[in-house]
């Protein structure tokens, strides 16, 4: 039913089916309907229906059974989102973090993501792991577009904390969200002050945390204003040549090399001292 075959007629009744159960269902309703949901998306008549919804009818205010004044229905429906982000329950987490994701794939409901973010944020500092994992996994890929990196780069100071998650995966995704925000200049000040963090991570237990960091500072460095804070990595990165790991030995002559590049002194000079 949730599938683009059927007609628009049906497609429309279930659409706001699934959307009443979201907003105004009990858990388990809430979860099937945020699997509906998340398939849902991928048709372009719900999507503008999505997009409707900041001025929904009068009729489709009635049909999902909603108070018809001052109803913003695109942050209930971004706030219900965030709050499955971090539901107990794997399924919702799972339905909820896929909605986000393919949201933020559309610029015209990228403002339904953005609503969430800060709720997101929230849920970072979560006991459970699969609830942050999430939330990360909902970041970074926001990260990527224009229209959310600044409510992200609100969230600097808890994606810090998240490099010391005992997740590995958690780490990984939080650096990597990090690096996404370090591509536009306009989020490149933000990012300096996580430098130190990163550095740090050169010597985390996984080795793909410590190859996806060697990256991210490879990336930095590239930007002029971001070199004097990646200078002091260059000892633990030289450390990283003698790393267990091939993959990460590999990866951090190709990074001293770039750096080399660079053809700034404070490199050069850093690199060849033993």
């Amino acid at each position: 039913m949730a599938e683009a075959g059927s007609t628009p007629y049906i497609r429309s009744i279930l659409f706001f089916a699934t959307l009443r159960g979201l907003l105004k269902g009990k858990s388990i309703l809430r979860k099937t309907c945020g699997i509906i949901f998340s398939k849902q998306i991928v048709i372009a008549d719900v999507r503008e229906k999505i997009y409707d919804l900041e001025t929904p009818t009068k009729a489709e205010k009635s049909s999902l059974h909603v108070d018809a004044s001052n109803l913003d229905l695109h942050d209930k429906l971004s706030n219900v989102l965030a709050e499955l982000c971090g539901d107990f329950d794997l399924g919702s987490r799972e339905a909820a973090v896929q909605t986000l994701t393919k949201l933020a794939r559309y610029p015209k409901l990228r403002r339904l993501v953005g609503i969430a973010i800060p709720e997101l944020v929230k849920l970072s500092s979560s006991r459970d792991r699969g609830v942050r994992s999430g939330v990360v996994l909902v970041l970074a890929k926001s990260a990527e577009f224009a229209e959310l990196r600044d409510e992200i780069q609100l969230a600097i100071p808890s994606l810090m904390d998240l490099f010391r998650d005992e997740d590995s995966e958690v780490r990984l995704a939080t650096v990597s969200t990090l690096a996404k925000l370090a591509e536009h200049g306009e989020s490149r000040d933000a990012v300096k002050v996580t430098v130190p963090s990163l550095v740090a991570l050169l010597k985390d237990e996984d080795f793909k945390v410590r190859f996806a960091t060697i990256s991210t500072l490879a990336k930095l460095a590239a930007h002029e204003n971001l070199r004097e804070a990646i200078r002091d990595a260059i000892p633990s990165l030289k450390g990283l040549l003698s790393d267990q790991n091939w993959s990460v030995r590999v990866n951090t002559v190709s990074v001293l090399a770039k750096l080399a590049e660079h053809g700034c002194n404070s490199f050069t000079d850093r690199i060849a001292q033993r």
